[in-house]
C-alpha cells in the first residue's frame, strides 16, 4: 500500500513538472527549459518514490501523462529536429533519461542510515548503588576461526624411487607395490 502511494506522488510530481514546464517552451532558450524539466521530473519522482524501480517507473508514467496531455490540447513543444514525426521519439527519450534519474535518486535514498554508537547505561540498584553497564564486546568473528579450521594440517609423507620401476613409493617399504620388486636396504 505505502508503495503504490510513494509511486502514485511521484508521478504526480513528475506529470507537474512536465506538464508546467512544457508550458513555457515557447521561450527563446527551451533547450536549457527541457533540460530542467527532465531533471526536474527525475529528482521529483526520485525523492518521493524512494526505491529505484518504483522511481523510474514514476518518472515515466507521469512523464507521459504530462507530455500527453500537452499534446491533446495543442501546446507548442521544443523539437530540434526540422519534421514534426521526430517529436513524439524525441520526447520519449528525454522521458527515459527522467527515468533513469528517478531511478538513481530513488536507489540513492533508499540505502539504510548508519546505527547510532551503542551508549553505556547506568542502572541504579539498591544493593549496589550505581552500576555503569558497559556495552559488551563485539563477539570473535566466525570468519577467522573459519578460516583456521579449513586449513587442512600438512603431515610430511617420506618417500623413495623405485630403483626398478622408478615409481614413487613410501620410504618403508620393502617391495614396491607398482612393479613387486624386492627394494634392498641401503
Amino acid at each position: 500500500m505505502r508503495a503504490s502511494l510513494r509511486m502514485g506522488l511521484g508521478a504526480l510530481a513528475s506529470f507537474l513538472v512536465v506538464f508546467l514546464m512544457a508550458r513555457l517552451e515557447s521561450n527563446p532558450q527551451a533547450l536549457y527549459l527541457v533540460i530542467a524539466q527532465v531533471v526536474g521530473s527525475g529528482v521529483a519522482a526520485g525523492l518521493l518514490s524512494r526505491g529505484g524501480a518504483l522511481a523510474a517507473l514514476a518518472s515515466a508514467v507521469g512523464g507521459l501523462a504530462g507530455l500527453i496531455l500537452n499534446i491533446r490540447i495543442g501546446t507548442y513543444l521544443w523539437n530540434p529536429s526540422h519534421t514534426s514525426l521526430d517529436l513524439i521519439p524525441i520526447r520519449l527519450l528525454l522521458l527515459g533519461a527522467s527515468a533513469g534519474i528517478a531511478a538513481v535518486m530513488g536507489y540513492g535514498f533508499r540505502l539504510k542510515p548508519v546505527p547510532p554508537p551503542v551508549e553505556e547505561k547506568k542502572i541504579e540498584t539498591p544493593s549496589m548503588g550505581v552500576v555503569e553497564e558497559k556495552p559488551s564486546p563485539e563477539p570473535p568473528k566466525i570468519e577467522a576461526q573459519v578460516e583456521e579450521a579449513a586449513r587442512p594440517e600438512y603431515v610430511e609423507i617420506q618417500s623413495r624411487i623405485c630403483k626398478f620401476c622408478y615409481s614413487v613409493i613410501p620410504a618403508e617399504s620393502r617391495f614396491c607395490p607398482m612393479c613387486g620388486q624386492k627394494l634392498v636396504e641401503v
